[in-house]
């Protein structure tokens, strides 16, 4: 298989709202859970439950937002809101190991 192709290990990660905790994630697996179990009253009350999670999931995702713009005077905290909101993250530079390149 390697003489045709190069075998690489990839890494899958979730692609998450950035309001998803841990919490939440927790509810969607016990609605997913008592769903399949079948018990119709379970699952209204886990449905409720992961709605109720979600809804203050957001709201302390929005009041984190809204801190980073509160001090005008902080154009530091206000940019670091503004790669939070972007999601932006600056491109990594890497030392490569090659030795005419650090020469």
């Amino acid at each position: 298989m390697e003489d045709v192709a190069v075998i690489r290990n990839i890494t899958t990660r979730a692609n998450h709202k950035p309001w998803i905790t841990a919490e939440v994630c927790t509810m969607l697996k016990a609605r997913n859970v008592t769903f399949k179990s079948g018990n119709l009253v379970a699952l209204k009350t886990a449905r409720a439950n992961l709605n109720r999670a979600i809804r203050q999931a957001k709201r302390a995702y929005g009041q984190k937002i809204q801190g980073f713009f509160q001090d005008h005077t902080n154009t530091r905290e206000m940019w670091e809101g503004i790669r939070v909101i972007t999601n932006y993250k600056a491109p990594q530079m890497s030392c490569k190991d090659d030795m005419v390149f650090l020469n």
